[in-house]
């Protein structure tokens, strides 16, 4: 529980205020004492998050007798007997001892301790920093890395961390050098410490500015500054240096400060600390005296507190956002028991509960983990059966001195120089001046200095990972522990036992994935929840894309087809018309009027040049041929062509050589295509074609003509050519509507179509005739100049052909620059909008953490102001008040009212302050209200010294509230016979009673500040029983006593006959007590002067861990 208190306020706090006479003499008293400690350890949770920050106080010399003489000590100053009390640290929920010895001692000293607690490692006595393989002085041990050890500020440094040091003795002092240094000697401080055989070690001072964890340490603060200049400046307190090497290592530490581009600050006064910017800069040293720090008790207004140091240091190490590992050490406790001066000893320790308070106020204890601990222990004992409440620096009990009749101390030393000075006789203590700032108490063997002493020390721990610290362990488990709680050094590394679970949250990596996987599996969760659309997006666009390349791809492959269509085209015209020309030759006998062979040859020729490499060629029952033998076939007819050449040879070649082209190029176009121009494609193919069957046909037509006749054989393939060759047009046609126009042009512009139209007729009836050359020459002009224009309409499919193919290649480069253009936006944009998101979502976690905390502190809040309500109101009445605004009064039939005052109240005001009445009527009221709450009653209101309490409302219990109300005021009575004024305790507390029974009404009066009030006469009637009442005693009516004598376990006796105001006579009676037993008491505490209710308040509010009160 976080402990506080206001300035000039004992360091010390009673959860139970186990205090006053009769709370002690009562064994009840004890039971429930233990009880409510009890229930404060078991609902104490355990707190497992990872510490952020870590705090290690060290009170130097702080034995558990210094602890328990510094409580008696603190408070006898303040009122108390001080042993039930606590010293802040004392209030932390884990406690442990520690073991001290050395490698190579018992008894330890501060060096070989402070390795242990600050490093892991037991060393030998007086050495720093170096396992037990180096004995005390030997340089080369020290010189040799190997046995040098890290510790808890390397740990830190190394995880980003900032460190300091704080201490009242010198900061190369053994202690604070233990967090730093390594030394074969803790004398060896400065250049000037080291012997002959040691000048080739460093000093510690040295360490502290030169060595890696000296000059890493963010805050340095304490005394020592001889050690850090040399002998021939003086420091501003007129106190010279003690190097001899000339050095000022103030300077330097300045220098490698800022070479390293680290803002430092050099301070040596309170007032340049006090006013010191947290923000400003990032090392501060700080020293404050030449040599050590001056005793609280001694010091001036130059040095800081140590409490002083200690919020400063938090405040400038807090700037880090990775946390920070702080050392704080009250050397001086030990300094002091070294002199047996016992006072300054016990004072020092208040002083570092002073410095452990200040740090509880400004640190989030959630995430904090601070231990206070000791190195070794003293030799100081407490003994002598003093009496409670003894001056623990005074006389023992006298009923108990030696056997020479001498008084003896409360307080002493096995050794010391307490004894110095003595002879063989005893020294007669009643002549000191123990209250002398420097008294030396008596010790047992006189030597110069006190020895330590060999017993464990106390751990006690607070924070993250605080119940490690529990139980008995040796001294070098402290860093361990405090490295595995802030993941730090060893602790990361830290496994997890065989016994517990995977699971178990024991190891470090754990710990952090169990801090860290909340927020990060949130992040990832909202950043998928963008990320999918995003992510659907370009897959999307990439499978657009990919599409957009294919298609491309295909239109591609169509331009080539079209390529080699047009030019395979070309040559089949070539062909078709050379063989019309050489079959016209031939039917003619070799006539010349009409054909041009030479010019027909050329265009062929030409064609076949234009196609590069011809294809490989399958003519009808031979084998392939390739383009180079075709040429060579075409060279060779060409020179046979003669006027008595076979016409079926000739015309069978060019119909098989067309036969071949047409083939391959009915294999190069697909009948189906996925591009949108593949019925152009099969037309064309199919317009050669039919271009082709028409000129086979017109071959066989100008034989008809020349000759009279056909033979059968040729007029069936005639037949066959021209019925397939309209089959193909006409097929071409449903193919390209848009042919339909061109055709029907050549059918109506063109007269010798019917003219044509009529001798394929002829044709078809094979009518013989008289051949006629002029009819031959006429048929082929005819079928010449139809062909012609067919070629011309093929021409114009060949132009769409083209178009649609650049328009597809021109749509598919749209097409892939759209999705490239689209894909390349999506992958540009979607980190930006990615880390916006994060962002945002940062942005969100920030404020909904910061939210769930005002929603926390709200809630706790107002279980604070609930609770301020139910102390003002009834608790049902509080409830029906927030609920519905409003509580109508009420009428209860049988009530007990309750009214007592002081006895002489208007004198004791008199001649008190009015501070004193104040704190005076809120000790016995906050008496009164603990000893009620054992009772069914409900304390109506206190005005000046009149106390108010009624039983049977605002919930009704029966009968029982006369009963309930006669215990109570026994138990008040009994409770003030024993009260004092705490300003005149010779003066006793009078109190006077009275009780009665009878109807009353009940209800919430006034808007501003509203109370529960009664009315009625039963009101009245109860005041004037106290009023007309006696001192001590209890005055009920007739009713009551009716009341309680239906019991039959109340006292009372008959008074008489009382004129009561108002009212007149009655007869009225005293309450003497009860004829069972009494119930049981709760604990009260001593008188304090804070009222009840608002303890219990700042009781909740300490034990909120985010609480931070007030440091003014």
């Amino acid at each position: 529980m976080q402990m506080t208190h206001d300035v000039g306020k004992p360091l010390i706090t009673g959860d139970s205020f186990t205090r006053t006479l009769f709370d002690e003499k009562n064994k009840d008293h004890w039971k429930i004492q233990a009880q409510w400690t009890l229930r404060s350890k078991l609902s104490t949770p355990q707190n497992t998050k990872v510490a952020k920050n870590v705090i290690l106080f060290l009170g130097d010399g702080m034995s558990i007798t210094t602890l328990a003489a510094t409580r008696v000590y603190l408070g006898g100053q303040y009122g108390h007997n001080g042993e039930e009390l606590k010293l802040s640290f004392e209030s932390f929920p884990y406690t442990g001892l520690a073991k001290t010895y050395c490698v190579d001692h018992n008894v330890a000293d501060s060096a070989c301790s402070g390795t242990a607690y600050l490093s892991g490692v037991k060393a030998n006595s007086g050495t720093l920093g170096l396992s037990g393989a180096v004995k005390r002085g030997d340089c080369a041990g020290q010189r040799d890395g190997i046995h040098s050890v890290t510790g808890l500020m390397d740990w830190a440094q190394k995880a980003g961390k900032s460190t300091g040091i704080v201490t009242t003795t010198r900061v190369t002092h053994a202690s604070p050098a233990a967090a730093y240094a390594h030394a074969a000697d803790r004398k060896w401080e400065a250049d000037a410490d080291l012997p002959t055989r040691g000048l080739k070690c460093e000093d510690i001072a040295s360490q502290l500015v030169r060595g890696r964890v000296g000059s890493g340490l963010n805050v340095v603060f304490g005394g020592g500054r001889k050690n850090f200049m040399p002998r021939s400046e003086i420091d501003s307190n007129g106190h010279s240096g003690y190097r001899n090497d000339g050095r000022n290592l103030i300077r330097e530490w300045l220098v490698k400060k800022e070479s390293l581009g680290i803002y430092p600050k050099y301070i040596y006064s309170r007032k340049e600390l006090l006013n010191l910017e947290n923000n400003k800069y990032g090392s501060v040293l700080g020293l404050f005296a030449s040599d050590h720090m001056s005793y609280h008790l001694e010091a001036g207004d130059e040095e800081p507190t140590l409490s002083e140091m200690t919020q400063k240091a938090i405040e400038i190490l807090s700037q880090n956002t990775k946390g920070f590992v702080l050392f704080v050490e009250g050397g001086r406790i030990d300094t002091a028991h070294h002199e047996t001066k016992a006072r300054k000893a016990l004072d020092e320790t208040a002083e570092l509960a002073k410095a452990v308070e200040a740090a509880l106020r400004i640190v989030d204890i959630e995430e904090t983990l601070v231990v206070v601990t000791s190195d070794h222990s003293h030799t100081m004992s407490y003994s002598g059966y003093s009496k409670r409440g003894s001056d623990i620096l005074g006389f023992a009990n006298a009923k108990y001195n030696a056997s020479d009749n001498l008084p003896y101390t409360i307080l002493s030393y096995a050794n010391g120089p307490g004894s110095m000075a003595r002879t063989d006789f005893r020294h007669n203590l009643m002549f000191d001046n123990m209250n002398d700032l420097n008294y030396t108490y008596p010790s047992l063997v006189p030597i110069p200095r006190e020895t330590h002493g060999g017993e464990d020390v106390a751990v006690f721990a607070h924070g993250p990972w605080a119940h490690l610290f529990s139980g008995n362990y040796e001294q070098n488990f402290i860093p361990h522990a405090l490295a595995y709680a802030s993941c730090i050094g060893p602790g990361l590394t830290t496994s997890t036992p065989k016994r517990l679970k995977p699971d178990d949250n024991t190891s470090c990596v754990f710990k952090i994935r169990k801090w860290c996987r909340s927020r990060r599996c949130q992040l990832w969760r909202l950043l998928l929840l963008p990320f999918i659309p995003i992510l659907a997006l370009i897959v999307q666009t990439t499978f657009s894309l990919k599409n957009s390349l294919t298609n491309g791809m295909e239109v591609a492959d169509v331009e080539e087809q079209v390529s080699r269509a047009t030019e395979l085209g070309k040559l089949v015209t070539r062909l078709q018309q050379e063989r019309s020309e050489v079959a016209f030759f031939i039917f003619t006998n070799g006539s010349t009027l009409r054909s041009n062979l030479t010019q027909r040859f050329a265009g062929t020729d030409s064609a076949i040049e234009q196609m590069g490499e011809l294809p490989p060629l399958t003519f009808k029952n031979r084998a392939v041929i390739d383009g180079q033998g075709f040429v060579n076939e075409l060279a060779d007819l060409r020179a046979k062509i003669n006027s008595g050449t076979s016409m079926t040879e000739v015309v069978e070649w060019y119909t098989n050589a067309n036969a071949a082209l047409l083939t391959h190029l009915t294999k190069e176009i697909k009948d189906t295509d996925s591009s949108t121009i593949w019925r152009y494609l099969v037309g064309f193919k199919n317009l050669l074609r039919s271009v082709e069957c028409k000129g086979i046909a017109s071959v066989l037509g100008i034989n008809y003509f020349a000759r009279g006749f056909l033979q059968p054989r040729a007029h069936e393939k005639y037949i066959s050519h021209m019925v397939l060759g309209r089959d193909l047009l006409d097929n071409t046609l449903n193919l390209v509507p848009s042919l339909i126009p061109l055709l029907m042009d050549i059918k109506e512009d063109s007269p010798e179509y019917q003219v044509l139209e009529k001798k394929n007729q002829r044709i078809v009836d094979n009518k013989p005739h008289a051949g006629s050359v002029g009819e031959a020459i006429e048929y082929f002009d005819q079928t010449a100049t139809l062909l012609g224009k067919l070629r011309a309409v093929q021409k114009q499919l060949r132009e769409y052909i083209r178009e649609g193919v650049n328009e597809s290649l021109r749509e598919a480069r749209r097409s892939e620059a759209v999705c490239g253009g689209i894909l390349v936006l999506v992958c540009v944009v979607s980190p930006i909008i990615i880390a916006l998101v994060r962002n945002a979502v940062n942005t969100i976690q920030i404020y909904a953490r910061n939210l769930s905390e005002k929603a926390r502190e709200l809630e706790y809040e107002k279980e604070l102001s609930d609770s301020l309500l139910y102390q003002m109101l009834p608790a049902s009445v509080a409830k029906q008040l927030k609920q519905t605004q409003q509580v109508p009064a009420e009428f209860f039939a049988s009530v007990t009212v309750y009214f007592s005052d002081i006895v002489g109240f208007t004198a004791i005001a008199a001649v008190s302050t009015p501070y004193q009445v104040i704190s005076f009527l809120n000790s016995v009221y906050k008496l009164f209200d603990e000893r009620i709450e054992c009772y069914d009653v409900y304390k109506i209101e206190t005005i000046g010294d009149s106390y108010m309490v009624a039983s049977g409302l605002p919930v009704r219990n029966g009968n029982k509230h006369a009963t309930e109300i006669a215990s109570m005021a026994l138990e008040l009575l009994e409770a003030t016979s024993i009260c004092r004024l705490p300003h005149r305790p010779d003066q006793a507390l009078c109190m006077r009673s009275g009780i009665h029974t009878g109807p009353c009404v009940a209800g919430i009066v006034g808007s501003k500040m509203p109370r529960y009030c009664l009315f009625g006469d039963t009101i009245n009637t109860a005041s004037r029983m106290e009023s007309t009442g006696e001192p001590m005693k209890i005055q009920i009516s007739e009713d009551v006593k009716l009341a309680l004598d239906k019991t039959g376990l109340f006292i009372t006796t008959p008074r008489g006959v009382v004129d009561v105001k108002g009212k007149g006579e009655m007869t009225t009676y005293w309450l003497d007590g009860r004829t069972g037993p009494s119930p049981v008491r709760p604990p009260a505490s001593s008188l304090d002067c804070t009222p009840s209710f608002l303890t219990r308040i700042h009781s909740q509010r300490r034990s909120s861990p985010r609480y931070q009160p007030n440091q003014s």
